[in-house]
């Protein structure tokens, strides 16, 4: 009877007064009755407990959010009961704040490599090769052979060079034929040259 009461949703207290038992002894007894039930009739008390937190958060919540403080106090109270009974009463505030703080360490070495890139003059395939290092390494993969200084200063003292790379670039997504503006170009700086 007393376990019959209890899964009703029954303070122990209250079962205690209805049984003329001290509320020790009717714990007592639900400990010693919860020992004999198998775990799928355990499975199915806890819902039915979570069930009943919810039902008890429902009717409370509208009450507390206006400040009563009784109220306040029952929804607390089922919010830290569901949250032990889920396993979320200890370990989860701690992974979380991990997670956060790899997250913070994270967006600082992002703004540390953008600071550090943008102090240089680097080409946009030097950029790249950068870049693809750091998320090589990030990634535990290995990291790419690096760009060729002497390569990039080669290219860069060809201004013609330069420029013709740096309008395919700028022209990449666009449906531009870059050889015939060239060529066009070419053209007009022999007839200019030679018309002086």
């Amino acid at each position: 009877m007393v376990w019959r009461e209890y899964l009703s949703g029954r303070k122990q207290t209250d079962i205690a007064a209805d049984f003329d038992i001290s509320q020790q002894r009717v714990s007592q007894i639900i400990s010693e009755v919860r020992a004999t039930v198998g775990d799928r009739d355990r499975s199915v008390m806890a819902m039915m407990d979570m069930e009943r937190l919810t039902f008890l958060m429902d009717a409370q919540m509208p009450a507390a959010m206006k400040g009563d403080v009784g109220a306040s106090r029952v929804v607390l109270a089922a919010l830290a009961r569901r949250a032990k009974m889920l396993g979320l009463d200890a370990a989860e505030p701690l992974r979380v704040t991990l997670e956060r703080d790899t997250n913070v360490a994270g967006d600082l070495v992002s703004e540390a490599l953008v600071a550090a890139l943008g102090a240089v003059e680097l080409t946009q395939e030097e950029r790249v090769a950068a870049l693809t290092a750091a998320q090589a390494v990030l990634l535990g993969e290995p990291v790419p052979e690096p760009v060729s200084a002497s390569a990039a200063v080669v290219e860069e003292s060809d201004p013609r060079a330069a420029m013709e790379r740096k309008l395919r670039d700028l022209t990449a997504d666009e449906d531009i034929d870059v050889d015939a503006l060239l060529a066009e170009v070419d053209d007009e700086e022999e007839g200019g040259a030679g018309g002086r």
